[in-house]
């Protein structure tokens, strides 16, 4: 049982942190309901700035009733940015993973802000992208909104993961093997 502790310490402190981040951001969100929070219109802003400065000739108006902001793009409706878009619990899911993993605090100091960049980055060319296809190749557009960016994405997240860990491996003693003579 011993050798499990490590690893159900980390478990249980991933999952206490998850769990207090979620009901926080549900508070947060609730707050702001009918309207969009900030952080999502924060993201669908930025979706919609880039959108404007790559040339796209886009409009955004809040959804009527809803807590989103709809973008268009020749003037079709293209997509709604709900919370759920805003890439703000995924960086959760990342910030969750690397305090529980623990390591080394001037390590977290540059990683952290690194891995939201990434995230954050990524979301916004997801959302991007995803206003092209739903305009160009709607027909498509449920198999990158549910599938494909989502396994991008989540697949970057557990790079990063895998990147965290291999900064923070201790190095084992090395043992040195007698020599028969």
């Amino acid at each position: 049982m011993k050798e499990f502790k490590p690893t159900i310490f980390f478990l249980l402190r991933f999952g206490a942190f998850y769990a207090i981040s979620s009901i926080l951001y549900g508070l947060f969100i609730k707050k702001y309901h009918p309207v969009a929070d900030p952080l999502t219109e924060w993201t669908a802003n930025h979706t919609y700035g880039i959108m404007k400065f790559l040339g796209f000739d886009v409009k955004k108006f809040p959804t009527e009733g809803y807590p989103s902001i709809d973008i268009y793009w020749k003037d079709q409706y293209a997509i709604s940015v709900f919370e759920g878009c805003n890439g703000f619990i995924l960086a959760v899911l990342f910030l969750v993973f690397i305090v529980a993993f623990q390591g080394n605090w001037r390590k977290m100091l540059w990683f952290i802000p690194l891995g939201f960049l990434i995230i954050y980055v990524l979301n916004q060319i997801r959302l991007i992208l995803l206003a092209v296809i739903a305009v160009d190749y709607a027909r498509h557009m449920h198999f990158f909104h549910k599938y494909f960016f989502t396994g991008i994405i989540y697949g970057v997240i557990l790079l990063l993961w895998f990147w965290w860990a291999r900064l923070n491996k201790t190095e084992s003693p090395k043992v040195e093997k007698a020599s028969a003579h």
